[in-house]
Parts: structure tokens; sequence; C-alpha cells
């Protein structure tokens, strides 16, 4: 990974907790790209020409899946969060589930290492689950759902359903 390349993984995973966190998520102009421009109070038009780069669009393509998950389920805006046991200072990982009280859920996995990691989650039931930060699909059995995480990588697993908007 390139200097560039490890600085975009980082800001994702910044981003992916500002919007799997509770509260508002606020981002800065820019974020939502990528933008590496420095911050100024002069005026500084955003860089829009970035996103004609592929790392910069597969960036954007990130923050509205991110968004819309944030609509979409529930479990994202409610105030309820719980962080499984780990080891932070060794592992390098974070993971955390959200609810809410209508049965809606997901599962979090942030890995802040540079190296690959394997992580387990529990979910509520067995069946598709989508992880909306790499837009992978992966089924979970007895409870767990089982992923690959790469350097500077994290996964939100939510519930498929079939026909919905939210798998897109």
């Amino acid at each position: 990974m390139t200097l560039q390349d490890v600085a975009l993984a980082r800001a994702k995973l910044g981003l992916v907790m500002v919007f799997a966190a509770p509260g508002v998520p606020m981002i800065y102009a820019g974020q939502e790209y990528g933008d590496d421009s420095p911050r100024t109070i002069d005026f500084a038009p955003m860089q829009w020409r970035k996103l004609g780069q592929p790392k910069f669009r597969k960036h954007m393509n990130v923050v509205k899946r991110l968004i819309r998950a944030r609509k979409q389920h529930a479990a994202l805006r409610s105030d309820n969060i719980h962080f499984f046991a780990h080891q932070f200072a060794s592992e390098h990982m974070l993971r955390f589930c959200r609810w809410d009280h209508a049965g809606d859920y997901a599962a979090c996995a942030i890995n802040f290492d540079a190296k690959a990691r394997t992580v387990e989650l529990p979910v509520p039931h067995d069946g598709r689950w989508r992880d909306v930060v790499g837009n992978r699909q992966r089924t979970a059995a007895g409870g767990r759902v089982k992923i690959r995480l790469g350097a500077y990588d994290a996964a939100i697993f939510v519930a498929t359903h079939l026909g919905s908007s939210a798998q897109r």
C-alpha cells in the first residue's frame, strides 16, 4: 500500500466509526471522497476532479453506502450499543453491535491494524447478512457471521431481506 492508500484506508475507518456510532454523523467537506487538501480558512474549492480516480470514487461509494445504511437501519440511529470483549491494545480490533427495540440489528468490526484479521461477530439469527462497508455478503450460521478483514478494513453487517432496497 502506498502512503496515500493507507491514509484513505484509515480515513475510511474514521468514517465507519462516525456512521456506526450513536449520535449525528458529521463529516467535513471533502471527506466523502477522501480529499487530502490542506485545511484552510481561505477559499478552497472542493477537488471534485479526484472522483475521476478509481480510489477516490471507491471511497465515495463507501460513504454513500454508509449514509444509505444509516437511513435504512434504525439500529444505526438508536442509542443502543454494546462492545464485545476484546484486547484492543494487542488486536487493534474493535467489535460492537447496535440495535433498536423493533428488532433491527447491526454488527460492526473495525480492524485498525496493518495486518489482515479474521473476525466472528454474533448476530441474532442465521441467514444472509450484508456488509455495507465492503458490499460483501456472508451467511451466518450458529448465530455468528465470519469475515476476513484486510489491513485497515471494517465491516458493518445488516440482515438482508429479499426485495429490500438495502441490498443495492
